[in-house]
């Protein structure tokens, strides 16, 4: 019959944790029984587009993602542009944005902006002095269950039609909890 492991005092008050175990629990009650461990599952999504993106001067296109790389609870409706909260919480939302040169390569500005329910929460202008180029960013935002994320560009190329955002670009969720 296997013995039970002892229980080892932690340098702060009110913490324990199992001999030959990495794992800390707090106990506040002043007893000395393990609660029970909890895990919740990983929650989240990342989208991607497979195709090429055609973002016509002085106009803001809302970027459409038709593939998958993983979506836990379905956070992503096949080809739709938008990422949609399940639940209220904390989330981070990230995106990375690169653009491709297919259209031509000149100078221009181009802004990427985050869309919290249709309205802008995160904006950046961006001048281009190269032909590719990449806009990453995060953040961390409450939400009510049903609020949703999307990505906005734009561009402003002299003398060219047409920019396009490339297969390399992402969109991601993932939930943090209350």
């Amino acid at each position: 019959m296997p013995q039970r492991e002892r229980v080892v005092e932690s340098p702060f008050k009110h913490h324990r944790k199992w001999r030959n175990s990495s794992l800390w629990y707090g106990n506040l009650l002043g007893t000395h029984e393990v609660p029970a461990l909890t895990t919740k599952p990983f929650s989240g999504a990342k989208v991607k587009t497979s195709v090429l993106v055609p973002v016509p001067a002085n106009t803001s296109v809302i970027v459409s993602w038709n593939t998958e790389a993983f979506d836990t609870d379905n956070y992503h409706a096949a080809g739709s542009t938008r990422l949609t909260a399940p639940v209220a919480g904390k989330y981070l939302i990230a995106y990375h944005i690169s653009w491709s040169d297919a259209g031509g390569c000149l100078d221009s500005w181009r802004q990427i902006s985050l869309l919290v329910n249709g309205a802008s929460v995160k904006s950046g202008n961006y001048d281009w002095t190269t032909c590719q180029g990449n806009i990453s960013a995060s953040l961390v935002l409450q939400a009510a269950a049903g609020d949703y994320f999307e990505v906005s560009v734009a561009q402003d190329p002299p003398g060219m039609e047409v920019g396009y955002v490339d297969t390399n670009s992402w969109f991601s969720i993932v939930y943090l909890g209350n």
